[in-house]
């Protein structure tokens, strides 16, 4: 593939964002310009291209969405990471509806800023190397039938990582959020039309924050790794493991009773006690545990919204609990906690 000099935006009115993003990529060799408003962001955009945009909602100006919107209609070559530091479920569809690459809600962990660069980056790259090999046929018909045969074969490994990256978390390999989404809409689907079972279980890692700022973020990240491999091991094949967002997980379990899915959630938490995690040095144990809440469909909730909602007011009742529990959406906790809930 030919030589490509990567270039980003940053469109985010605050200073210390720009000037950190900036300086991370442009170590890793990316041509960088920032803007903070979304007037100028939209100049820039007409007469400059850009593989990444970092793209604010919150701006002077010209809004994200509305910028966002009029990247999509005019300059659809660009992949789109969204970060905003007032996330709403309208804001996140509504991006996520304009095919934006990713959506970080602020304060966001640089690694996962950088791992969905990576991905789009090696996303763009391969639809690039399509291009070319799709151009690479048209100039040399005298090899058409072999160059095919080399060039199906290529197309249908770069298409099946596409969608690959399209549907993983970049640091963890589970399912992203976007993906999870749109699972969980047909599986509640399917199980209202088909009376088949179906729960949503929402774990957060108990005090990750303290553990994160006592041993650093690349410690952090491995913590993360590891919880999700312990998730991957102890969930059923069919079920549906998804990173919902920093240290929170998701888990759509499919074809199961409550007696059932209190059993696996009760196995998740064991796991994840059991798990080994580094301290300072990788000879320096530490423990790590997991809150887990877990709702029924369509008892609990019989839409995506409401089923989230009450496997979250779960969560919340395991964390007032003392953490490192499983509580039901229907348990008497859950119906007497108070909206001051431990973080």
């Amino acid at each position: 593939m030919s030589n490509h000099s990567w270039r980003m935006i940053v469109v985010d009115d605050e200073l210390s964002i720009q000037s950190i993003v900036a300086e991370v990529f442009r170590c890793r060799g990316w041509v960088v310009d920032v803007v903070g408003d979304g007037d100028i962001a939209s100049q820039q955009l007409e007469t400059e291209h850009y593989d990444v945009v970092l793209l604010d909602l919150q701006l002077p100006g010209k809004s994200g969405l509305t910028l966002l919107q009029e990247i999509r209609e005019r300059w659809n070559k660009s992949e789109v990471i969204v970060v905003t530091g007032y996330a709403t479920i309208d804001s996140a569809v509504k991006a996520l509806e304009l095919d934006a690459y990713a959506y970080l809600t602020k304060p966001f962990e640089m690694a996962d800023l950088v791992s969905c660069v990576q991905n789009a980056q090696e996303k763009l790259g391969l639809e690039r190397l399509n291009m070319e090999l799709l151009e690479h046929l048209s100039r040399n018909e005298a090899e058409l039938q072999r160059a095919v045969a080399q060039a199906t074969h290529e197309l249908a490994r770069a298409n099946a990582r596409l969608q690959e990256l399209a549907v993983r978390d970049g640091l963890t390999n589970l399912f992203n959020r976007r993906y999870f989404d749109e699972r969980l809409e047909d599986e509640i689907s399917r199980s209202i039309r088909y009376g088949s079972r179906l729960a949503l279980a929402m774990l957060d890692v108990d005090y990750f924050k303290r553990y994160n700022d006592t041993y650093g973020h690349l410690r952090g990240d491995e913590a993360l790794m590891t919880i999700a491999g312990a998730l991957v091991d102890t969930v059923r094949r069919n079920d549906i493991v998804a990173r919902y967002g920093g240290e929170e997980f998701a888990v759509i379990l499919v074809e199961a009773g409550e007696e059932e899915v209190a059993v696996a959630c009760e196995r998740i938490r064991h796991a994840i006690a059991c798990a080994e995690f580094h301290g300072h040095t990788a000879s320096e144990t530490i423990s790590l545990t997991a809150s887990i809440g877990y709702a029924l469909c369509p008892r609990d909730g019989s839409g995506k919204a409401s089923l989230i909602s009450a496997a979250d007011r779960a969560l919340y009742g395991a964390k007032s609990q003392g953490r490192n529990c499983v509580i039901a959406a229907s348990s008497p906790v859950v119906a007497e906690q108070g909206t001051d809930v431990p973080a």
